[in-house]
């Protein structure tokens, strides 16, 4: 399975979407956010998901991008 991180940098071209490091020791050191950059790809991202919703016409894209918005929250 390919992290947040990986689908933005393979599908959207975006080479370092995050600011921060999920492996690191001191917590106050791991503070994640989005680049401008990444903030763009993420965004290319949601639309996709709604584009491929309206494509199809079937599935739950609001639960799909609350699950994506939900990892960022994790991190």
């Amino acid at each position: 399975m390919k992290t947040l991180e990986e689908l933005l940098q393979e599908y959207f071209g975006c080479e370092k979407p995050f600011i921060g490091s999920t492996d690191c020791d001191n917590e106050e050191e791991c503070v994640i956010a989005f680049t401008e950059e990444g903030l763009e790809a993420y965004d290319k991202l949601i639309q996709l998901v709604y584009d491929i919703h309206a494509l199809v016409g079937s599935g739950e894209a609001n639960k799909m991008v609350d699950m994506i918005d939900s990892i960022t929250r994790e991190m």
